[in-house]
């Protein structure tokens, strides 16, 4: 299907490409619509300027891939181990994305967008993430350790587990109800 080694400015929709081996592709300024790519192989290539639009994304391996300025809105992105990319300019957004058992762990993801996403189950330990917006985000199971969430936006945001102690939370906007849950980390008994 992908016979080319690079691509530029061209709209892919409805494609099946499950399992299929991607590596060493080049994709700049390409959209994708309501494709299919599970556990398919982008290794080594390099999306730049891309968006993925309503895409399966579940199980792909980024292995080495350079991501520069791609948005993700509305996927489906389950078992990918991002800490895997090249960390090269690395510049990543979601957007009402359905996130899952997801690696993040010890990257450099400054002001990055996670807004209205729903990610359950994975892991941002170590990850450097100040500046970035979590706002109505469902954070279900996520995993927050030794993570700077500095300047962070976790405004409205559902099933946070985040202990002030082990996080760097300076200067994070966060809703009171929130505010009020960190505090049992603190060994605190809020009363009436």
């Amino acid at each position: 299907m992908f016979s080319e080694q690079e691509y530029h400015n061209q709209h892919f929709k409805g494609l099946q490409t499950h399992s299929q081996d991607l590596d060493h592709k080049l994709f700049s300024g390409c959209t994708f619509s309501k494709c299919d790519f599970t556990g398919s192989q982008l290794i080594d290539s390099r999306l730049t300027e891309c968006t993925f639009e309503g895409c399966n994304l579940s199980l792909v391996s980024f292995a080495g891939c350079k991501i520069q300025d791609v948005n993700f809105e509305n996927c489906k992105i389950a078992g990918v181990n991002f800490a895997e990319c090249n960390p090269f300019l690395l510049d990543i957004a979601f957007t009402k994305c359905v996130i899952s058992e997801s690696n993040f762990s010890g990257m450099k993801l400054p002001n990055t967008s996670f807004n209205q996403s729903k990610i359950t189950d994975s892991d941002f330990t170590e990850s450097d993430l100040s500046g970035s917006d979590f706002s109505d985000a469902d954070l279900s199971g996520t995993l927050f350790h030794n993570t700077n969430l500095n300047d962070a936006s976790l405004l409205n945001v559902k099933n946070l587990a985040l202990n002030p102690l082990s996080n760097k939370i300076k200067n994070a906007r966060i809703s009171i109800s929130d505010a009020l849950n960190l505090v049992q980390f603190l060994g605190v008994i809020i009363e009436n």
